[in-house]
């Protein structure tokens, strides 16, 4: 009642509710308290992780977005519109969204491996390749080469598509069943049967 715009009380109340197991009141006060105070950011930012803890991924992404416009220069929230547009097959603004977000956070690979798959569904391989090899370590380096590989066969060089997924060094054996998902993917869509075959006797 002494400061009605105060964040850090709303979002203490919105926890609480949320502790207690009321989504729907937590909703409603969210709801309510954005309509009094639209430039409330934090609290707007939490609103749209509680949409995604509720599936709600459109209705987050819209929210993202608002607090996108208002602090531009926010690599997390630019990053994770970019995610919340490739989750709602919205491919331009993954694209846009992404770019940015690597724009203000250079080190981020996992947001490269997405601009892969963003230009690989939009059928650009050559510009998908690209982005998978400027992964050349980390985290993420594997899924980058398993996908580097796919993207090769999709340019029409089976051979060295198949060259670059048995150089890959694999650690466990569920990177052994993803690279030879990979192998039988590529040989498959090059209606190559009976070798796409072998590889899943193989790896069995």
């Amino acid at each position: 009642k002494l400061s009605p715009g105060w964040e850090e009380a709303a979002l203490f109340k919105a926890r609480i509710l949320l502790s207690q197991k009321e989504p729907q009141k937590a909703r409603a006060f969210y709801e309510s308290f954005l309509d009094r105070n639209p430039g409330a950011t934090s609290v707007r930012l939490n609103y749209a992780r509680f949409l995604i803890d509720q599936k709600e991924w459109q209705k987050a992404l819209e929210e993202f977005k608002r607090v996108a416009a208002a602090v531009p220069n926010d690599a997390d929230t630019i990053y994770a519109v970019g995610l919340l547009s490739l989750q709602n097959n919205r491919l331009d603004d993954a694209e846009k969204y992404l770019k940015q977000a690597l724009a203000l956070r250079p080190q981020n690979d996992q947001a490269r491996l997405y601009l892969g798959q963003v230009a690989e569904q939009s059928k650009r391989y050559p510009e998908a390749a690209r982005w998978y090899r400027e992964i050349s370590n980390g985290e993420y380096y594997f899924e980058a080469q398993v996908r580097l590989g796919v993207v090769t066969a999709r340019q029409g060089d089976l051979a060295a598509a198949r060259r670059l997924l048995d150089g890959i060094d694999v650690q466990n054996d569920a990177q052994r069943v993803q690279v030879a998902l990979a192998q039988e993917q590529i040989l498959r869509e090059a209606k190559q049967y009976r070798e796409a075959l072998e590889v899943l006797n193989a790896a069995i």
